[in-house]
């Protein structure tokens, strides 16, 4: 009888590898869609702060996207492709500075809602301890076998409850309008702590799951992304410049119009 490697711990076949690679290429691409759900996840998850109400924070954990570039950062060191992994730090930066300056907008806006002594939600999202490293590791562990066994895919959003990557980074935010250093660098070292555990654990999970042969096919994907995002700027550059001249053609039949408007009282 013929098992399926699906129902074995640490096996997956080609297949499974290759679907594994090219759905994390395509959530970790960094295009508009991506950016609207942090930009949103980091102010939901500001007033979630604000409100101390911790089932916020959760909504915008849910929807943050965050998790797919430090996946695809183990998976690029797994592979050994310097343009993968520096397409994955490219992404965690822009995700860092895009959540941590929405949350400031939003702080600022209900600055009045930070009282001098801390919240019960913003004083947990600052305050990391031991247990913060083992939360991390476990999370790594399974988001990361949930992902190459994309089977247990359904698993991955309660997975991100328990990963702590958007809560941290929005109260940066908090702590820069609050002038809070114990917030910022709190917050800060709880979201350094998860970036580090969860890429060390995804990097041994993928390696353990036998990705590293998959640089080829991750290095073609990648590829054909470029050229779709090059086809991309290429589509929106012909628009701005349709947008462009059919402003300018109006503009032009609006002088035409004015002249004619001009000559005939003239006359």
């Amino acid at each position: 009888m013929q098992s399926d490697s699906n129902d074995i711990l640490f096996l997956t076949n080609l297949a499974d590898q290759r679907q594994a690679v090219d759905t994390l290429v395509s959530e970790s691409r960094a295009d508009g869609d991506y950016y609207l759900y942090l930009i949103v996840s980091g102010l939901i998850a500001c007033l979630g702060l604000l409100n101390d109400n911790p089932v916020i924070v959760i909504g915008a954990m849910l929807i943050a996207p965050a998790l797919f570039p430090i996946l695809s950062l183990g998976l690029a060191i797994v592979t050994a492709s310097k343009s993968a992994i520096w397409r994955a730090l490219k992404a965690i930066t822009v995700s860092f500075m895009a959540v941590v300056f929405s949350s400031m907008v939003m702080a600022f806006m209900f600055h009045g809602m930070i009282g001098e002594e801390l919240n019960q939600t913003i004083a947990l999202a600052s305050s990391p301890n031991a247990t913060s490293w083992i939360i991390a590791a476990l999370s790594g562990l399974i988001v990361s076998y949930a992902w190459v066994k994309q089977s247990q895919s359904a698993l991955l959003p309660g997975v991100a409850i328990a990963v702590s990557l958007v809560p941290p980074l929005a109260n940066i935010g908090v702590g820069i309008v609050a002038q809070s250093m114990t917030v910022f660098a709190g917050s800060l070292l709880t979201f350094i702590i998860n970036l580090i555990v969860i890429t060390v654990f995804s990097v041994m999970v993928f390696a353990v799951f036998g990705f590293s042969e998959m640089r080829n096919w991750q290095s073609l994907r990648l590829k054909q992304e470029k050229r779709e995002l090059e086809k991309d700027r290429v589509k929106i550059g012909n628009t701005i410049e349709k947008i462009a001249n059919d402003l300018d053609e109006a503009s032009n039949a609006d002088e035409v119009a004015e002249n004619k408007i001009a000559t005939d009282t003239t006359s």
